[in-house]
């Protein structure tokens, strides 16, 4: 699609854009009912009861105000803990939890299931008793049948991920605590970018949740082959040919013979040592697990190129040495992480479909219908399923706050690599998978649905925008 048409595109989507864009709020969550609390689980740690502030004060004891981040979500739930404000009704069955993901505008049908002694928790833990997650494009929420303490992550830190739990305290109220130093064990590693961020492990467990001496254990993410995911997980859905290792266990303590990936194939509803009675959901979808970990991915790139960006801007501030060039070691670094960035969004690496894929909870439908749709009701979130995850194929974290809040030269950045792959007049190696169809419906949605970010980094003056009138 070379300049001429880039131009029409974005013209026409201009044109489209005038019209309202549609967003379809998530209904509210229904209050359903088992004594139970909670815990995270993408394995994130309990948040370190250092945090706390003063106890017994009736309120929420989290960290100040102007340490989390305005507008975000748990700003927020912060100052709805708050003396004097709504607070959180308690479930009879299931305590804060239906309650907590109502206020974070976080759907059940999102529900994913791990069985793998994989947390701090682990002593809860096992097939009989999964923890379970929950999250939206933005927040996770991680919860265990009889436990006292749910945990929350959120992508809203400006250099990487953040870390609550909830817990009661000693009054009744519920108090949100802030985990300040300890999250860093677990999760800044290569495999959340070098930044605090978030990891889904695949593992080989035995009957008790435990992990098989010998057996390999995969950190996965949507360029992971299918066969390699979700070992030591509950998976419930259709996906034809295809295999992947949830649902199952090993029966010996030493892995001496081959996995078997037929056991847990296609399963639609959850095996028989699921306590599922205890679940506000009787499932745990394949299509939320497949968002899942394209979302953790894409938020590690995104925060990895926030930081890398403001170091960069750090030395460019500061005067070159005396009789050298300046150092453009961060300026490369800076680079290679926006590149990563766009590789995310664009799913560059996410595996394509040998099967068709379906869920069970009906997350699928409830997701895509959460918008925001352009003119013509196409939306960034509208699922495939049948080749691949997206129908079109840039992520729809583009719409979430942590994309908002990038550094300037973030945005310019991937702004630009877009205009390049959107406008070239050739196909743009590495991006051969978005072919032109795509590629002009992909620039007619993000021009009507992020208009700013459109005309302000992709398709600037001279190319847009049109003039008024």
């Amino acid at each position: 699609m070379h300049a001429s048409a880039c131009r029409r595109a974005a013209f026409a989507a201009a044109l489209l854009a005038a019209s309202p864009v549609v967003a379809v709020p998530v209904a509210a969550v229904p209050v359903v009912a088992v004594p139970v609390a909670a815990v995270l689980a993408i394995g994130l740690p309990v948040a370190a009861r250092a945090a706390e502030g003063p106890a017994g004060d009736g309120g929420a004891a989290t960290a100040a105000a102007g340490a989390l981040t305005p507008g975000g979500r748990m700003a927020a739930l912060a100052a709805r803990l708050e003396p004097g404000g709504p607070g959180l009704p308690v479930d009879r069955r299931h305590g804060l939890l239906p309650g907590l993901l109502a206020a974070l505008d976080i759907p059940l049908s999102s529900q994913t299931l791990v069985f793998s002694k994989t947390s701090f928790q682990a002593h809860q833990i096992d097939p009989v008793h999964p923890r379970a997650v929950y999250f939206n494009d933005d927040t996770y929420v991680g919860w265990v049948p009889g436990s006292d303490v749910i945990e929350i992550a959120s992508a809203d830190g400006e250099s990487g991920a953040e870390f609550f739990t909830l817990e009661s305290g000693g009054d009744g109220q519920p108090r949100l605590i802030r985990d300040v130093d300890r999250c860093g064990v677990c999760h800044v590693s290569q495999h959340t970018a070098g930044v605090p961020g978030f990891v889904v492990r695949s593992v080989v467990a035995t009957p008790a949740g435990r992990f098989v001496a010998g057996a390999t254990s995969f950190v996965t993410d949507d360029s992971s082959p299918l066969e390699r995911r979700w070992g030591g997980w509950y998976v419930t859905g259709a996906h034809g040919a295809m295999r992947h290792m949830g649902n199952a266990t090993y029966p010996g303590h030493s892995f001496v013979e081959p996995f078997d990936l037929e056991a847990g194939a296609n399963l639609m509803r959850l095996p028989a040592p699921v306590a599922a009675e205890n679940y506000p959901v009787a499932s745990s979808d394949i299509v939320a697990l497949l968002v899942l970990e394209h979302q953790l991915r894409t938020h590690n790139a995104l925060a990895r190129a926030a930081v890398d960006a403001a170091a960069a801007a750090r030395l460019d501030a500061e005067p070159a040495p005396a009789g050298g060039a300046p150092d453009d070691a961060a300026r490369r670094r800076f680079e290679r992480s926006g590149d990563e960035v766009v590789r995310c969004l664009l799913m560059a690496d996410a595996i394509s479909f040998a099967s068709p894929v379906r869920g069970t909870s009906g997350f699928a439908a409830e997701f895509a219908a959460r918008g925001p749709h352009d003119a013509r009701g196409r939306s960034l979130r509208q699922l495939d399923l049948d080749r691949r995850l997206f129908a079109y194929r840039l992520s729809h974290l583009v719409h979430g706050g942590q994309f908002a809040r990038l550094p300037v030269a973030v945005k310019r950045h991937v702004g630009g690599r877009l205009h390049a792959i959107f406008c070239a007049e050739r196909e743009v190696v590495g991006f051969g998978h978005i072919g032109r169809d795509e590629r002009e419906a992909i620039a007619a949605i993000l021009a009507a649905t992020e208009p700013d970010f459109w005309w302000t980094f992709v398709v600037p003056p001279p190319i847009g925008p049109p003039p008024a009138g």
